[in-house]
């Protein structure tokens, strides 16, 4: 990987984590201090508006110190002029990878995202993507949120998110609310446990119609107890 992607002169790139909609994470070796950390780097410096989504990620990551939150360092511009920001490196494996677990490791699951999540709505702030692979269950068992590229404040325009996890009321055009934070919660405290979305469909809009019109189906007789 060093040898096909250089970032800039400051790094050795050691491997890519992962890629999004609109950015890559890779892992990185800092040349000055020898520490390792995670560069996400956004694709597009073109586009006005994910630079701006981009820098406001960082700053609530930066403000929201908190254990269940991935700890960022310093926000930068590479020589080639697209924005990034360092970060802790989050080594596991996503809850989406990891369902179902057994009852109480998704009881602890739930109970670390209820906790980022309370942080995140006393500073005001809706999170507005739970999902599973928003998630990380570190090496030592405790889970890490990711991902504050769409959280907003409530009532703050409308809210977007991922449709199998997504409150109904957001679905019809509702704005931001920490309650729909909960009902994703919940819903994937549900994927957890029974390795399947509450509801599903073959578009996302008979996802959202089906969770609109009808309760989970009960947890499979297979579920881990």
């Amino acid at each position: 990987m060093s040898a096909q992607v250089t970032l800039s002169a400051r790094y050795d790139v050691l491997g890519l984590l992962g890629s999004g909609s609109s950015a890559d994470v890779y892992r990185v070796r800092d040349l000055a201090s020898g520490e390792e950390r995670a560069l996400k780097v956004l694709r597009d410096p073109g586009d006005a508006a994910a630079v701006l989504a981009f820098r406001r990620e960082f700053l609530l990551l930066l403000r929201m110190r908190h254990p269940a939150l991935v700890n960022v360092h310093e926000f930068e511009v590479l020589p080639d002029g697209r924005p990034a920001f360092s970060a802790e490196v989050v080594s596991g494996d996503s809850l989406g990878a990891l369902a179902p677990l057994p009852g109480p490791e998704a009881i602890a699951a739930v109970r670390d995202l209820a906790l980022a999540l309370d942080h995140l709505h006393r500073a005001g702030l809706v999170h507005c993507d739970l999902k599973p692979d928003n998630a990380v269950r570190m090496p030592e068992g405790n889970v890490k949120l990711l991902d504050l590229g769409l959280a907003q404040a409530p009532g703050e325009g409308r809210a977007g998110g991922t449709p199998v996890y997504m409150a109904p009321e957001i679905a019809r055009g509702a704005p931001a609310d920490p309650r729909a934070d909960l009902y994703s919660l919940g819903a994937v405290g549900y994927f957890l446990l029974a390795g399947r979305p509450t509801h599903g469909g073959a578009s996302a809009a008979e996802v959202l119609a089906a969770a609109q019109s009808a309760p989970p189906a009960p947890l499979p007789a297979e579920a881990p107890p």
